[in-house]
C-alpha cells in the first residue's frame, strides 16, 4: 500500500515537468512563424498594450517560453482587492475586519501615517491617478522591501521621475459621482543620456450638474513635479513634490419624516439659495503638499539597495459649519420645524398646516438654509 501511494506522489510530482517539456517542444515548433502579437502588461503605466515581437526578438531563450508573466508580478491589486477597497468602500467594508490605520501608506519608502489619526489621507495626492496609479501593495504580514509591515499589509508608492516611462498623455473622464468632469495632463522625459530625468502632472476635476444630492459641489486641482538626476550607476537623487487643492460641498443626514415629507432621499439641509447661487454651510477644504528628497544607492551587484528619503508636509484640512448663540436654530431641518413637533405639542390648526405645506410643496426658503434671513438678522 505504502509503494502504490509513493507511485502515485512520484506521478503527480512527475506531471508538471512533462507538461514543461510538452509546452517547450510547441514554442520551438511555434517559432517558424514570421511574427508573433503577444499581449503584455506595461508596468510603467500603459494596460494592454500591444506588442509585435519578430521572430529574431522573440527567440530569447532555448525554450522560447520567455512571454510568460506571472500574475503576481503586475503592478496592479488582484481582483478582491480591486473590488473591495472601491466598490464596497461605501459600505465601509474592512478587509479581515481589520480598520485602514492598520495599513502602512509610503511613499519612495516614507511613511505616510498621520501621527494623530493612524491613517493615510489619500486626498494628498487626489486627482493624480497617472502617478499613484501604479504602487507595490504587500498583503497582510508578507514581507516588504520599504517598510516593517502591518497586519492590514503595505503600499508604496514609487514616486522617482526616471521610474516614469517616457509620455505626453491626457485623460479627460465624466462622471455622476462626487465631480462630473475630470482632466489630467502628464508629461514625462524618461531617463535622458545627460542623467537627467523630469516628470510632472497636472489635474482638474470640478462640476456639480449632474449630482444626485443637491449642493454638494465639487473643485479640485492637483499638480506633481518630479527631477532625478543619475550621478553613476549606484547614485540617484530625487526630488518631488506634488499637492492637491480640493473644496466640496458636504450632505447632512435626515430624519425619515424629512425624506417622506419631499419623497426625496437624496434631500441635503446644508445648501440654501444666497445671491442666485447654492451655497453649503459645510464645505471641507484640503490642501496638504508634500515634499520628498529621495537618495537611491542601488550598485551593479545588486546584492543590495538603500533608499534614503526625507519628507515634509504642510497646509490645512479644515471643514466650515453654521454656529448660533442664543437666536432660533438655523438648520432648516431642525425637530421643532417638522409637522410631527407641532402635533406632539397638540397644535394641528395653527401652526401645524402652514409647515407641513412648506414641506409638502418643498418651498425652499423653509425647507433649505435661510441665506438671506440669516444676513438680514445679524
Amino acid at each position: 500500500m505504502k509503494k502504490l501511494i509513493l507511485c502515485v506522489l512520484a506521478l503527480l510530482c512527475a506531471l508538471p515537468y512533462l507538461s514543461a517539456q510538452d509546452d517547450s517542444k510547441k514554442g520551438k515548433h511555434n517559432k517558424k512563424a514570421s511574427a508573433d502579437t503577444v499581449q503584455v502588461t506595461n508596468v510603467t503605466g500603459e494596460e494592454n498594450a500591444s506588442v509585435d515581437l519578430s521572430e529574431g526578438q522573440s527567440d530569447d531563450s532555448e525554450s522560447g517560453d520567455n512571454h510568460f508573466i506571472p500574475g503576481l508580478l503586475h503592478s496592479s491589486q488582484d481582483i478582491y482587492a480591486n473590488n473591495t477597497s472601491y466598490t464596497f468602500s461605501i459600505a465601509y467594508f474592512r478587509a479581515r475586519g481589520l480598520d485602514n490605520k492598520y495599513q502602512d501608506v509610503c511613499l519612495n519608502g516614507f511613511g505616510m501615517n498621520s501621527m494623530i489619526t493612524d491613517r493615510a489621507s489619500y486626498s494628498q495626492w487626489g486627482g493624480l491617478n497617472h502617478i499613484f496609479r501604479y504602487p507595490e501593495n504587500i498583503a497582510n504580514l508578507n514581507e516588504a522591501a520599504f517598510t516593517f509591515g502591518n497586519v492590514g499589509g503595505a503600499i508604496n508608492y514609487n514616486l522617482r521621475a526616471s521610474f516614469l516611462r517616457r509620455q505626453l498623455r491626457a485623460t479627460y473622464s465624466m462622471s455622476n459621482r462626487t465631480y462630473n468632469n475630470r482632466v489630467i495632463v502628464t508629461g514625462a522625459t524618461g531617463l535622458m543620456k545627460n542623467g537627467w530625468s523630469v516628470a510632472g502632472s497636472l489635474s482638474g476635476r470640478f462640476g456639480h450638474n449632474f449630482s444626485y444630492v443637491e449642493g454638494t459641489t465639487y473643485n479640485s486641482l492637483a499638480g506633481f513635479f518630479a527631477v532625478e538626476k543619475k550621478f553613476d550607476d549606484a547614485n540617484h537623487l530625487n526630488l518631488s513634490a506634488f499637492a492637491s487643492y480640493t473644496s466640496r460641498g458636504m450632505q447632512a443626514n435626515a430624519v425619515q419624516e424629512v425624506y417622506d415629507l419631499l419623497d426625496n432621499h437624496y434631500y441635503n439641509a446644508n445648501w440654501g439659495w444666497y445671491q442666485g447661487k447654492q451655497r453649503n454651510a459645510r464645505v471641507r477644504t484640503t490642501c496638504e503638499p508634500v515634499i520628498l528628497l529621495t537618495h537611491t544607492y542601488a550598485p551593479k551587484s545588486n546584492k543590495i539597495q538603500v533608499q534614503s528619503t526625507i519628507a515634509t508636509s504642510f497646509g490645512r484640512n479644515n471643514t466650515t459649519a453654521l454656529n448660533w448663540y442664543d437666536v432660533p436654530d438655523p438648520r432648516p431641518d431642525y425637530y421643532r420645524y417638522l409637522p410631527s413637533y407641532q402635533i406632539n405639542n397638540g397644535d394641528t390648526n395653527y401652526y401645524y398646516p402652514n409647515i407641513f405645506n412648506y414641506w409638502a410643496s418643498n418651498d425652499e426658503s423653509y425647507t433649505q438654509v435661510n441665506w438671506d434671513k440669516m444676513y438680514e438678522v445679524n
